[in-house]
């Protein structure tokens, strides 16, 4: 074949170089005719590979005086790889050459072998492309006016250029008007073409039918979603809370300052606000701090080898990120403007609150803010209890960050904590009160902090939970660096790592944040993560930022600034749509409640922090008959603290 090949490039080479002299008399004789009876030939490529023209059909005139050159013989002609069509004809060797570089006849039986072996691998080829596409699509209507384009495109090419091979499943893909290749592609049907109807409008296929979700909690849903969505922007859930909570904060704003701002002081929106007004006047709009201590997470990362979504340590987590620097600003849909706050009202807020703030407008555009209005809490629900049962307790048990198989667990405590709830204690009084517990909640904190799940570790928690879920219903949420997802809400821990649990019916994996009824009494809460990430970004401490997010009605305000979340649209799973009886969060330093009553007073909300039990080993009974009793059996000190408050509301002003 190499022979062969140098042969035809030394035969080519003796053909240009005896067709030049006869080039050059053409184009002298060109340029002798006139220019009525001068050729026109095809432009461009089709000047060498193409077929005659119009015009060269007719025999050119003849110039007196002009040497007409013998015409070329025509060559074999050239066939496409890809189509097998006749593309144009090989330049014709003279015969001096083909003297000096004849083919021998098992040269010539080697070409058309090599030629045949190319044209059955080519339509091997466009068998296979043809079977890809469906049986069952019919070929598109095509309209007339794109008949008439493809017409006008093929009078002005009417061979295919030999420098690009003709690919036939190339033009399908690139046709807007062709089938699709792939036969698992979704087609939207068409309208067939008429004799006389031009209507191609698109059928709309039906849409799937939604799963059905109605028995799972609104919390649990949001978080376990597995559908593919389409790339979402955190605009979306700001804008659906601050759609959602901003008439309930106007109008508890105009409750508390009716009778001391006018009507007209009460602004629908920031764009009305004009700097340098005389008048006291009440904005309503999401509030943003910008946090002069928070890092650059470009920089942070800048010289990672590796990323991971792993979480940091709790020293990094719990770092401050306000200082007295920070600027505060309040804006909705129309505007953004600054605020002014005094110091006792800027180290209580971040964020992500929706608040109505009222103040006066300064000469440089600002707003200097004197009070500030939370959505507050909504209408209370009276809890309903049986007469015979007013006087007999239930319990509701809250324990968080048992941290099982840990290197620094309290084991004493631990095994102390497990005969409580069984009803094994040895101190009287401790048994009677875990006669009464009727429901325990794990909040979080199960597992270890660590980066390794270890197989040892996973059997002891399930041997654990699996002789609690055996006598008292257990509920266990997933906390932070447990094996579930790290942003919030969080799913049900795998039902995989509790194989000797679950045989329990009494046993059951949740989510975070949590949401249940026991009886009449409506209970919400989560692991602690919200309240944590609050502190951060202001100087409240664990209770004052549980309280705080009970007033603005939303569970996790900082989401998604400075807390992790899924960018959700339509809708905000943090937020507190039913009046909660219970409000609890897990894995604090200390226990602490507080008694919320409702502007009636007849019912409230006791808001508790369930101390981490690896930090403070103490167990949190809630007595669901009457929310504001409350017990605290602590086991490092071997008693029981017994608490009943009433606690007046403290507004934001307080």
């Amino acid at each position: 074949q190499e022979r062969l090949v140098c042969h035809t490039l030394e035969a080519e080479d003796a053909h240009v170089s005896q067709t030049m002299p006869v080039i050059k008399k053409t184009k002298q004789a060109d340029a002798l005719q006139s220019p009525s009876t001068k050729k026109t030939g095809q432009q461009g490529l089709g000047k060498w590979f193409g077929g005659k023209t119009v015009s060269q059909e007719a025999s050119p005139a003849v110039v007196t005086g002009a040497v007409q050159p013998p015409l070329a013989e025509v060559g074999a002609p050239l066939h496409s790889p890809s189509t097998g069509e006749t593309i144009g004809h090989s330049l014709p060797v003279p015969e001096t050459a083909a003297v000096t570089s004849k083919l021998t006849p098992e040269q010539v039986k080697l070409i058309e072998e090599n030629r045949q072996r190319a044209r059955s691998r080519q339509q091997t080829k466009r068998g296979l492309e043809a079977d890809v596409v469906p049986a069952t699509t019919a070929e598109p209507a095509v309209l007339p006016q794109a008949q008439e384009v493809t017409a006008s495109k093929g009078k002005a090419s009417l061979f295919a250029s030999p420098v690009k091979a003709h690919d036939a499943a190339a033009e399908r893909r690139a046709s807007p008007l062709a089938s699709p290749v792939k036969a698992v592609e979704v087609v939207t049907p068409v309208k067939a073409h008429t004799q006389g109807s031009t209507d191609m409008t698109p059928v709309k296929p039906p849409a799937s039918p939604a799963p059905n979700t109605e028995s799972r909690p609104r919390l649990v849903t949001a978080a376990v979603s597995r559908r593919r969505e389409p790339w979402l922007q955190y605009h979306d859930l700001y804008d659906f809370r601050l759609s959602k909570l901003s008439q309930v904060t106007t109008l508890t704003a105009r409750s508390r300052w009716e009778g001391q701002i006018p009507p007209h002081g009460f602004l629908e929106d920031i764009v009305q606000y004009k700097a340098g007004g005389a008048s006291e006047s009440v904005l309503t709009g999401m509030l943003f701090r910008s946090l002069t201590g928070r890092e650059n997470i470009i920089e942070k990362y800048r010289e990672c080898s590796m990323y991971t979504i792993v979480p940091d340590d709790r020293e990094a987590a719990s770092r401050t990120l306000c200082s007295d620097t920070d600027e505060f600003f309040l804006e909705d849909r129309t505007l953004r403007v600054k605020l002014l706050l005094p110091e006792h009202l800027s180290a209580r807020l971040a964020t992500g609150f929706v608040v109505a703030v009222r103040g006066h407008a300064t000469l440089r555009g600002e707003f200097r803010v004197s009070d500030v209005c939370l959505a507050n809490m909504p209408p209370a629900v009276p809890v309903v209890r049986p007469p015979s049962i007013e006087k007999e307790p239930a319990f509701l048990a809250f324990v968080s960050g048992l941290a099982i198989g840990a290197a620094s667990e309290n084991l004493e405590a631990r095994s102390e904590a497990i005969n409580f709830i069984l009803g094994q204690s040895q101190q009287p009084e401790r048994k009677c009160l875990s006669s009464a517990v009727k429901h325990l909640v794990l909040c979080g904190g199960t597992f270890p902090e660590e980066s390794v799940l270890r197989e040892t570790g996973v059997k002891e928690v399930d041997s654990v939970l699996a002789r609690v879920a055996a006598t008292v219903p257990t509920d266990i949420m997933p906390g932070r660096c447990e094996p579930t997802n790290l942003s919030l809400p969080q799913r049900p821990l795998h039902g995989a790592l509790f194989k000797e649990a679950r045989k329990a019916g009494n046993f059951r994996p949740v989510g975070n944040p949590y949401t249940f009824d026991m009886g009449s009494v409506h209970v919400t809460g989560h692991a602690g993560q919200p309240v944590d990430d609050l502190m951060r970004c202001t100087k409240l401490s664990p209770l004052e930022a549980l309280t705080t997010c009970l007033e603005a009605l939303h569970l996790a305000p900082t989401a998604p600034d400075t807390l992790e979340t899924k960018p959700f649209k339509g809708e905000d799973p943090f937020i507190i749509d039913d009046f909660p009886h219970v409000l609890f969060s897990g894995g604090h330093e200390s226990e602490a409640h507080e008694w919320r009553p409702s502007a009636d007073g007849k019912v409230g909300t006791l808001c508790v922090c369930v101390p981490a039990f690896h930090r403070h080993p103490a167990i949190v009974l809630v007595n669901i008959n009457d929310t504001r009793d409350v017990r605290v059996v602590d086991f490092s000190s071997a008693k029981i603290e017994t608490r009943t408050e009433f606690v007046a509301v403290s507004t934001m002003s307080d």
